[in-house]
């Protein structure tokens, strides 16, 4: 069961604050840490977002992915900086 569902939301008329209050101090220490990382999560989706969602691929970059992906050739993250001049 996820920690979201055991949570009334508050603020949607028919539970009040306390009773929020009261549902969080039944939590375990793992349902209530669960419950910030979400929380805190949800927040910096918000925030940061992710900027190409639901952008749209040319059918050149599409092809050009296709083609990548069926290579079998790869590079590691060390040789791309190399290339790049990049130090890490």
């Amino acid at each position: 069961m996820h920690v979201f569902s055991i949570l009334p939301v508050a603020f949607q008329g028919e539970h009040s604050v306390s009773s929020v209050f009261m549902n969080l101090a039944q939590l375990s220490h793992e349902q209530f840490k669960e419950l910030v990382h979400g929380i805190v999560d949800d927040h910096l989706r918000e925030l940061l977002g992710d900027p190409d969602l639901g952008v749209q691929l040319s059918d050149g970059l599409r092809a050009r992915l296709k083609e990548s992906l069926s290579s079998t050739e790869r590079l590691s993250g060390e040789d791309i900086a190399e290339q790049l001049g990049l130090r890490w």
